[in-house]
């Protein structure tokens, strides 16, 4: 199977400039992590003790319509985001095998966050309405990284070969498999050392929105979705014939769960959601890699970020207006 990608991605400075100052918004720095920790530790605690969440939680919501129900809120001290599932080990395994992927290049952490954020501000990152959820985002970005020249990602499969939610119901242990994702990882390194993927974040970020694989893009998700499903596993795309439930279950989009390749990770996708994705992958393409026409400044935070990040923009240059005192 060939895979086809621009040597050479036109990148516009205002791009450049933007994607750096959005980025240095959206890393969550040490504070960001340490609140975070005091935030889940605030939870341990309150569960340990008896107390009812609503004591350190905002908007508390219970998504029972979810594949695995689970609660939302915000954490009263710092306002972050928290979803609590219970039992759920498949999702813990799932978003530890993430942390580790991660580690293997650091523009991997960093694109999705650009790509999580620009979903969400397109209104793209939302199962309940029909769009994607994080965890499909991320295998997206997975695969566009594998299916780069030079690759930047293996084949999930080379990390580890089978189903690991299955394995780890067996004698396998979850250390096992981190060893394994981990000196394979290095494995796969050493053998690439001499002609690793230079592409910068915002070359990775254009190419994202038209990767071209057999004819058909992401901005054309439509085209190979009826009879294919994307494969992280394999880290190509695979008719959908060679797995018998998803053959079954009629879905208009397919992102083969890596970990649990029984399971479709885009499965809450529907049709208007799919045109939605499709045609917006499309625009975000023609937009950022436009020559002609780039976009400026204004134009390019409003596609890429939500309401809130770019008020925090603003606020970042926004000028010292205190009085200065003049030298004596």
């Amino acid at each position: 199977m060939a895979y086809a990608e621009p040597v050479d991605i036109y990148v516009h400075s205002e791009l450049e400039l933007c994607v750096k100052d959005i980025l240095s918004c959206i890393k969550p720095t040490v504070a960001d992590i340490q609140k975070r920790e005091i935030a889940i530790n605030e939870l341990a605690d309150a569960i340990q003790i008896d107390h009812r969440l609503s004591g350190g939680a905002n908007n508390i919501k219970f998504i029972r319509l979810a594949r695995v129900p689970l609660v939302a809120y915000q954490s009263r001290r710092y306002n972050i985001s928290c979803d609590i599932s219970i039992d759920n080990q498949a999702g813990y395994v799932k978003s530890c095998l993430l942390r580790l992927i991660s580690y293997i290049d650091e523009r991997f952490r960093e694109l999705v966050l650009l790509i999580k954020e620009c979903a969400k501000a397109q209104h793209l990152n939302d199962p309940r309405a029909g769009t994607l959820n994080s965890y499909s985002l991320c295998l997206l970005i997975i695969f566009h990284f594998q299916t780069c020249r030079p690759a930047i990602f293996p084949p999930l499969r080379d990390l580890y070969k089978g189903n690991i939610v299955n394995d780890l119901k067996g004698h396998t242990t979850l250390r096992q498999v981190e060893d394994s994702f981990a000196a394979k990882s290095a494995t796969y390194w050493s053998q690439f050392s001499g002609q690793r993927n230079q592409s910068s974040i915002c070359q990775l970020l254009i190419s994202f929105f038209d990767k071209v694989i057999l004819q058909a893009v992401f901005s054309e998700l439509g085209a190979m979705a009826p009879n294919h499903a994307i494969s992280t596993y394999r880290g190509q795309w695979k008719p959908i014939n060679i797995n018998r439930r998803f053959v079954r279950r009629a879905q208009v989009l397919r992102i083969e769960d890596p970990f649990e390749q029984t399971e479709n990770a885009a499965r809450a996708v529907d049709t208007e959601g799919l045109a939605m994705i499709s045609q917006t992958f499309s625009d975000m393409h023609r937009k950022l890699s436009s020559r002609s026409a780039p976009l400026d400044r204004t134009s390019l935070i409003n596609n890429l970020v939500r309401s809130e990040t770019i008020a925090e923009l603003e606020h970042r240059r926004e000028p010292n207006l205190e009085p200065q005192m003049n030298p004596i």
